[in-house]
């Protein structure tokens, strides 16, 4: 969930504990909020057969009552923070994901019904087609609002809070952080990064925590990048221009890294994802240009242009960060409409698979891109949240 590979590219900020209370002594005597979300599809997970057979199951309340409990055990208090429906843009991008899990979810029962077919005593064979089934299933999992009300009904019997957002709970979790209401988020939403970026305030992430309560923290810590900003040349843009140009800016890349290493769990090379980020500083401007650059990687808001993932966003954003932040993303697009093109014409070599600009950026960048894209950012930027 998320902007694509977002996480996995901040890994060298990750902090892995060995145990549980490592990793919760930072929290103990305070309250963190849960993205509910991210644990009822875990949870799902583990009934996921159940759930698109539509037969009853509570799998998922235990599920996550265990991982409440857990926190509680280590002193530090869950607050659950739950969707109450999705905004226009990302139902949108529901609705055009919706064959796929359909898809899915036919597939895995008629893996289902071959198995039937099967005499019992054929048991590998039908241990098999179910196991097929299930990974067919989890691919199509959805939670519901009855499924959502069942765990708040059994949390709040324990003590346990609840908070429903306006809408989505990503902005809801960013803010009980930022305003110091909580001291941390349980999620695995990579959303998160993108508000705490929004915010200008960095709050801890606990990632992948487990039945035990042993997680990843990724602290974003913005303070960090800025020295590795400053440790950065501003010259370097576009690349430079001749040898010297090339390795003043290859010196500007390698102390930014350089900057950055104490703070970073893990190292990480001079060119890396983590290192580039430090070229576009951290003023408003800057913060603008991460919100695009993962817009155009893909998030839950708009999927990603065809041949752009992260990285390929981040390098575009660099390059063209002097373009008017207004245009940017559109000047992009055309950019990678023409790339799309020069890489067409090269592979057919011959003049019937040439095509105009115009029409080349019609067939990469789908209609109404721009304008979706442009929500996508405000949608970030302007999300309601409950005080």
């Amino acid at each position: 969930m998320g902007v694509s590979s977002l996480l996995r590219e901040l890994q060298p900020l990750v902090e892995k504990p060995s145990t549980a209370e490592a990793t919760l002594a930072r929290f103990k005597g305070k309250k963190v909020a849960v993205d509910l979300s991210s644990w009822l599809y875990k949870g799902a997970y583990g009934c996921c057969l159940e759930l698109c057979m539509g037969r009853p199951t509570t799998k998922y309340v235990a599920f996550v009552l265990r991982r409440l409990h857990t926190l509680r055990e280590h002193g530090v208090e869950g607050v659950l923070v739950c969707d109450n429906g999705a905004t226009g843009l990302k139902a949108e991008t529901q609705r055009s994901r919706r064959s796929y899990t359909e898809a899915r979810k036919a597939e895995g029962k008629r893996l289902l019904a071959l198995m039937d077919k099967l005499p019992k005593k054929d048991y590998a064979r039908r241990k098999e087609l179910r196991k097929k089934a299930e990974e067919q299933f989890q691919g199509c999992v959805s939670i519901t609002k009855d499924m959502v009300d069942a765990v708040v009904k059994e949390a709040d019997k324990y003590g346990f809070r609840s908070i429903f957002a306006p809408f989505e709970a990503d902005a809801q979790l960013a803010f009980l952080a930022c305003s110091g209401q909580c001291a941390g988020v349980v999620t695995e939403d990579s959303d998160l990064v993108v508000y705490s970026v929004v915010s200008g305030i960095s709050f801890p992430l606990i990632l992948k925590m487990d039945s035990v309560g042993r997680a990843e923290v990724l602290d974003f810590d913005l303070r960090r990048l800025r020295q590795g900003r400053d440790a950065s040349l501003e010259s370097d843009d576009d690349g430079g221009g001749g040898g010297g140009g090339a390795s003043a800016a290859e010196s500007a890349r390698g102390d930014a890294a350089s900057a950055l290493q104490p703070y970073a769990k893990q190292p990480f090379a001079p060119k890396s994802f983590l290192a580039q980020l430090t070229r576009l500083g951290w003023d408003c401007a800057a913060r603008r240009m991460f919100v695009q650059m993962c817009v155009l990687a893909g998030c839950d808001y708009l999927d990603s242009l065809p041949g752009v993932g992260l990285k390929t966003a981040q390098k575009h954003i660099i390059q063209h960060r002097k373009v008017s932040a207004d245009l940017r993303v559109k000047h992009i697009g055309r950019k990678v409409a023409e790339a799309a093109l020069k890489a067409a014409t090269k592979r057919a070599r011959s003049a019937s698979s040439s095509s105009s600009s115009s029409s080349s950026e019609s067939s990469c960048v789908p209609e109404g891109y721009y304008d979706r894209a442009r929500q996508a950012e405000a949608s970030f930027f302007f999300a309601q949240v409950f005080d």
